[in-house]
């Protein structure tokens, strides 16, 4: 009877161990996530000069879970003539969508991003200058 005490006692004192290691690391996990975020969103665009962009179609894409957007531009007599979201993960930001159309009403990825949305909206923008300008450099 006690050595079956005693091996619950082991189960149960490693379950909790498991437990607690694991709680740990997806708190750490979805801090890093946040600190991903919210850098994002500090993130300038850069100047876009469409007169030196070539008439083409450009795919570009930015992000990471749980916001990244893949987007093909098109680029005709130097003028953003249309924006194609091909891939959008979003959580609940769908509305940053919208962006899409301030980008090509201004001409410009200097754009308010959409209340309620502002990860998902600023990762369109983002993806939409990888598109026209390359990927941003590494840290």
């Amino acid at each position: 009877m006690r050595k079956s005490i005693k091996f619950i006692l082991i189960i149960v004192g490693i379950a909790v161990l498991i437990l607690t290691l694991g709680a740990f690391l997806l708190a750490n996990a979805v801090r890093s996530m946040e600190a991903e975020l919210e850098a994002r969103l500090a993130l300038s665009p850069r100047s876009l000069d469409l007169s030196s962009i070539p008439d083409n179609d450009y795919e570009g894409s930015y992000g990471k879970l749980p916001v990244y957007a893949r987007v093909l531009v098109r680029v005709r007599g130097s003028a953003i003539s249309a924006i194609e979201l091909l891939e959008h993960k979003h959580g609940q930001g769908a509305a940053g969508e919208a962006v899409i159309q301030r980008i090509l009403d201004g001409q410009t990825l200097s754009v308010d991003t959409v209340g309620g949305a502002s990860y998902s909206a600023k990762t369109i923008v983002l993806a939409v200058e990888a598109a026209l300008l390359g990927p941003r450099p590494g840290p």
